[in-house]
């Protein structure tokens, strides 16, 4: 878009340079003029698009550097959590290798309840009609 802006100067100043083809002094001198914009223009225009380039470059490093923090951080979550499971997994085994007949007796009464809470839910599951 900067390139076609530029380059529709230049045909401007071909065109008006044609036109003042019968005035050389005058010509000479609205070129120069000219010129010296459009050398201007093209010095601003790099100018911006250094400062912009340069912004963009950084901005993208701390977005860069931000998510390889945040992914570190999740990792190190993640590998607490599982080492907490671990643990938990660790202490099960033991209470049941130590106390087997606790375990025994606390697998029952949990097959008891769910025993016991099985046909109140069926019965609720039953009594409600599809809509």
């Amino acid at each position: 878009m900067l390139h076609e802006a530029l380059c529709a100067l230049q045909i401007i100043l071909r065109t008006y340079t044609v036109g003042m083809a019968h005035q050389p002094a005058k010509r000479a001198e609205m070129s120069k003029d000219m010129q010296d914009n459009l050398r201007r223009v093209r010095t601003t225009t790099v100018k911006n698009v250094k400062r912009a380039t340069s912004g963009l470059t950084k901005s993208a490093k701390q977005v860069r550097a931000r998510a390889k923090a945040a992914s570190e951080g999740a990792g190190d979550k993640l590998d607490a959590a599982k080492l907490q499971a671990d643990k938990a997994a660790m202490e099960a085994t033991r209470i049941i290798t130590e106390h087997p007949f606790a375990a025994l007796a606390a697998a029952a009464a949990v097959g008891a309840l769910a025993a016991g809470l099985l046909p109140r839910f069926m019965r609720g599951k039953r009594n409600q009609t599809p809509e």
